[in-house]
């Protein structure tokens, strides 16, 4: 199941006196030749570095790997290996390396980006992502509460922040419902026919996390 980073998170490894630093990043669109703005912005949080060797997946088929400076193969290829294995779209790892003298050899390096990459993307908290569909619901005012209770029991079930109803001649909701939520609501929809109405803007997979599921720390 593909799965993105619930948040952003940098981790220092030390091997051989090199300073390893993974950064994990979740790319808000596609990044074509890489959007130069999250490498900048890992390059201007750790300025002076020997390498900044990066990966990138937006889907499955839509990735690059740069070595930059590295022999070829020994490190965007192991961060690019993370990536595809725990099946990670929208994402991007930095791995970050501060030489310290010693040379490790190409299994070394190998090992090591792999290694910071891995613990990086740990960081990170992945999340699966499920079918979600993007729904704007208008109620009447009598159907608001019978409404609302439904909602507020789709919402306990996730870490997800419901949005805000907004009031005027009737009460307006627009947000995230998980894949198929509407239509086991048929029963509510009959109890209040012609009092709530509801449109799909667009439907496409993003996390839901759950609310039993640890949050990252």
């Amino acid at each position: 199941m593909a799965q993105e980073f619930s948040r952003e998170a940098a981790v220092e490894q030390v091997v051989q006196r090199s300073r390893f630093i993974g950064c994990a990043v979740r790319l808000l669109h596609p990044p074509g030749e890489l959007d130069d703005a999250p490498l900048a912005r890992v390059r201007q949080e750790f300025p002076g570095a020997s390498h900044y060797c990066w990966a990138y997946r937006w889907e499955a088929g839509q990735e690059r790997a740069e070595d930059a400076g590295e022999p070829r193969g020994t490190a965007g290829l192991p961060i690019l290996s993370v990536l595809q294995r725990e099946q990670l779209i929208h994402a991007l790892v930095v791995v970050v390396r501060y030489f310290g003298g010693v040379k490790l050899g190409r299994a070394g390096l190998f090992r090591a980006y792999h290694d910071a990459a891995l613990a990086a993307a740990a960081a990170a908290h992945p999340e699966p992502l499920v079918p979600v569909t993007r729904v704007r619901l208008t109620c009447a005012y009598p159907a608001f509460d019978a409404v609302r209770r439904w909602l507020e029991d789709l919402y306990r079930a996730t870490r997800l922040e419901r949005p805000s109803f907004i009031f005027g001649e009737a009460v307006h909701w627009t947000g995230l419902l998980p894949a198929g939520a509407l239509e086991a609501a048929a029963p509510l929809w009959e109890r209040w026919h012609g009092q709530v109405e509801w449109a799909v803007e667009s439907e496409a997979l993003a996390v839901w996390p759950r609310a039993d599921a640890a949050p990252p720390a």
